[in-house]
């Protein structure tokens, strides 16, 4: 089950929490900043506890499986300590106990701790407090069974960045155990090739996110995260299909045909009268930078693919990662 929350279902969650009475964190509430004297005794650390000993030094490294399996112990254990430390984490040792607590991951489900952790120990917009705190309320005073999660009730842009870089990094996580797996009996050449193809992409997969992405907004870290994931995403893919020789097979034609497409659409960009508003930050100039790091990711698969995979022609290769740069281009072009 996935425990983190999407923001980009955030406002459907809140008209659902809006409906009947609306709760809000106020003077009536139990709002001081709870310190660890305040929680269950048993839920402490034991004496000996040192976080020096543990793989991972952080909370939400335990809580959601980020390089460690999940273990909420270590997780409370170390939200604890980073509690008593005032951590500088924006998903902290406040953050992690919130969401134990309201889930009873580890400890027994408490609302009420989590209401306080909510109300005075964990940085919010104003519209952040008062949908998280509804939330919880709802969640305690109908006994509803749900996950629930720091990234349900977010409005700010700087929160959607921080949830959706969190996003990305448990992705990450679970793609390189994906791509363990994959090449984990690949002989010293194709994990040498691979290893040659993953520094061009990461050379393409930052100049993209940087140049074609509109940086614009306060969510512009949220949008970037979000392209980076997806082409991380689609990469694993394509390296899974790659080894597994069940790559789409292209003929010369075919790929003729997709290059011209290409270039057809290159052209319609470079030539397309842009106004102020219509691509935000991205730029031609930009365009073409990412268009050049591009060309010499499509080359680096050609050459992995003479590796790892010799039987896919080059045609298929090459057809294949052409229409996905016309399908990213095509965007300009709305």
């Amino acid at each position: 089950m996935n425990r983190l929350g999407s923001f980009y279902g955030k406002m459907k969650l809140i008209a659902i929490l809006l409906i009947g009475i609306t709760f809000t964190c106020n003077a009536q509430d139990t709002c001081k900043p709870m310190k660890a004297s305040d929680f269950p005794k048993k839920d402490l650390p034991p004496a000996g506890f040192s976080k020096d000993k543990l793989k991972a030094k952080l909370s939400k490294d335990y809580y959601y499986g980020i390089g460690v399996p999940v273990d909420y112990v270590n997780a409370r254990y170390l939200a604890f300590k980073e509690l008593q430390d005032s951590t500088s984490e924006t998903i902290g040792g406040p953050a992690i106990l919130m969401m134990l607590y309201a889930n009873g991951y580890g400890v027994k489900k408490n609302f009420d701790i989590s209401l306080r952790l909510a109300c005075a120990n964990i940085w919010s917009a104003p519209a952040e407090l008062e949908y998280r705190t509804a939330h919880l309320k709802r969640l305690k005073q109908y006994n509803i069974d749900t996950v629930f999660s720091i990234c349900d009730d977010i409005t700010s842009g700087m929160m959607s960045g921080v949830c959706e870089d969190l996003n990305t990094t448990i992705q990450e996580w679970g793609r390189q155990r994906m791509l363990d797996s994959v090449t984990v009996n690949w002989p010293a050449k194709d994990t040498a090739a691979l290893s040659k193809l993953n520094k061009v992409a990461e050379v393409f997969f930052d100049t993209r996110v940087n140049n074609e992405i509109d940086l614009s907004g306060t969510m512009r870290s949220a949008f970037q995260s979000a392209e980076q994931n997806a082409l991380e995403k689609d990469f694993l893919n394509e390296i899974v299909k790659a080894g597994a020789h069940s790559f789409p097979t292209s003929s010369d034609k075919d790929f003729a045909m997709a290059d011209s497409m290409l270039n057809v659409t290159y052209k319609q960009i470079m030539e397309k009268k842009v106004g102020p508003y219509d691509w935000g930050t991205v730029t031609k100039e930009g365009i073409k930078t990412t268009e050049r790091k591009w060309i010499v990711y499509k080359e680096a698969w050609v050459k992995f693919g003479k590796v790892v995979c010799p039987g896919i022609s080059e045609s298929s290769i090459q057809t294949f990662f052409t229409k996905q740069r016309t399908d990213e281009l095509k965007d300009f072009l709305q």
